[in-house]
């Protein structure tokens, strides 16, 4: 993949609407803290507008879905969900207030978010399309998030946050044993979540 792409997260928050007086306001304020941390890792800027939505540039380009996997887990485990529209591409005109930038990756993200309906994930690459084999797996991960708990999204939000990815670390951060960090990482099938990542990677980056 190009340097000169980069990576485009457009979403919203599930079932928001739901969500009144001071629970409203600790739901953009967790959208807020997760955007932020994603931005510093992979050095990005973000918006938030019309509420609930969101739009994010990641300049260092994580793995492919990487990002919006992280996201979802984040917000899982403060019991929030987001639809996500992630592209790969280039922006002609980037800026950090992101809603003033343009290129092919913002109208891509735009677009899938537009068109995800009944998922919460999705994946465009710029003048190339995803193999059916593949988008099949976005499902499928896409099913697996959407059913994780709360406390499995933690562990697994920490396993892919921290740098060693050591259980006893992520077990520190969650104020809980290595055992139990463990049982909760094996639940939300982390392995296959490392597996997806590494099939994501090879998938995006395929002449």
């Amino acid at each position: 993949m190009s340097t000169a792409n980069y990576t485009v997260l457009s979403g919203d928050i599930v079932g928001s609407s739901e969500q009144a007086g001071a629970q409203y306001d600790v739901l953009l304020y967790t959208l807020e803290q997760g955007l932020r941390a994603l931005c510093e890792r992979f050095d990005g800027h973000f918006n938030i507008y019309r509420g609930d939505a969101f739009q994010c540039i990641l300049g260092k380009a994580p793995v492919p879905l990487q990002a919006s996997l992280m996201l979802r887990l984040y917000l899982r485990s403060h019991a929030l969900d987001a639809r996500i529209s992630e592209a790969i591409g280039p922006i002609d005109n980037y800026r950090q207030d992101v809603k003033t930038a343009t290129g092919a990756a913002l109208l891509l993200s735009g677009k899938g978010l537009d068109t995800i309906k009944n998922k919460r994930l999705s994946l465009s690459l710029y003048q190339r399309p995803l193999s059916a084999s593949f988008a099949l797996n976005i499902r499928f991960v896409d099913h697996l998030l959407t059913h994780t708990s709360q406390k499995q999204a933690q562990a697994l939000y920490w396993y892919h946050w921290l740098e060693h990815q050591d259980h006893a670390a992520i077990a520190a951060q969650m104020g809980s044993s290595r055992a139990n960090a463990t049982k909760l990482l094996n639940a939300g099938q982390y392995h296959l979540l490392d597996e997806f990542l590494a099939v994501a990677a090879k998938e995006c980056t395929h002449e």
